[in-house]
């Protein structure tokens, strides 16, 4: 009886330690997920999986999750395991708008990414000439690359063809704006230049000009007049003081007179008065 009372004792002692081992096994452990700057944070079972978010402040971007082990991820909403209490931390960097007008590329960025912009060549009918900056000029490449550090905001400047037409000089051509444009005149035998006119006005006297082109097509005319050549007038054939009649010249024509010390005279009504001995060259 002893011995049957014995094994049932030893039956049930079994089965309690077997009940307790289930009920040990059956718990599974759990750790805690610290997330700084980011949803998420919790205790959980061994084995979870957990999303990571970033909670963005404002005026800032997201750049990358940081862990605890120095890994780095920039993937926004991260899909992590846990196998250990862990701590991950958002890193934010400022944001910057760049607003693009003429081309594709406005939006937010990164301070400090790399941004292309490009510009197709032509454009209604227009073709490109340079980026604006602010305003300013800032390149004549079709595509830049800019490194984001503000807001700023960058245009793709296009521009009608300019046709310039030189009558009696060189210079024609079609030239986009602000283009820089030689222009100089053919002087016929016999003639002498005067000025450029454009559209019947006195636009310059220079002899070589520059012109810088817009979107305007233009035409310069070369006006010449006919060349005079006057001899010298020698004063030891007149009386000291007296006064003479100079040439008559064109009336487009400008009569310049020097003494015989080089010194310019003043011709009135065509009139010059002999006031020292020498040779007075008249032009």
């Amino acid at each position: 009886m002893k011995k049957r009372i014995a094994i049932l004792l030893t039956l049930v002692m079994s089965l309690c330690i077997a009940l307790a081992g289930l009920t040990a096994c059956g718990e599974k452990e759990e750790y805690t997920l610290v997330v700084n700057g980011g949803s998420g944070s919790g205790t959980y079972e061994v084995g979870t999986t957990v999303t990571i978010k970033p909670i963005t402040p404002d005026g800032k971007l997201f750049d990358e999750w940081v862990f605890e082990d120095g890994t780095k991820s920039d993937i926004a909403e991260y899909v992590l395991t846990i196998e250990k209490d862990m701590t991950v931390e958002a890193v934010y960097v400022n944001a910057c708008t760049i607003t693009v007008t003429g081309a594709e590329g406005s939006g937010v960025y990164k301070e400090g990414e790399e941004v292309t912009l490009t510009a197709t060549a032509t454009q209604n009918g227009k073709v490109f000439v340079h980026w604006l900056k602010d305003g300013q000029v800032y390149s004549t490449d079709l595509s830049i690359e800019i490194i984001v550090e503000e807001d700023v905001a960058f245009t793709a400047f296009y521009s009608n063809v300019c046709t310039l037409t030189v009558n009696g000089g060189e210079g024609s051509g079609e030239y986009l704006y602000g283009e820089s444009v030689s222009i100089t005149p053919n002087v016929p035998a016999g003639k002498v230049f005067r000025h450029w006119e454009v559209d019947g006005q006195i636009y310059s006297d220079e002899y070589n000009l520059t012109y810088v082109a817009n979107a305007e097509s233009i035409t310069f005319t070369a006006v010449f007049v006919d060349k005079i050549t006057l001899s010298r007038v020698m004063v030891d054939s007149y009386e000291k003081g007296k006064t003479i009649a100079l040439p008559t010249a064109d009336k487009d024509c400008v009569i310049t007179v020097t003494d015989p010390d080089g010194e310019a005279v003043s011709v009135v009504d065509n009139k010059l008065t002999l006031a020292k001995a020498g040779v007075y060259t008249v032009t």
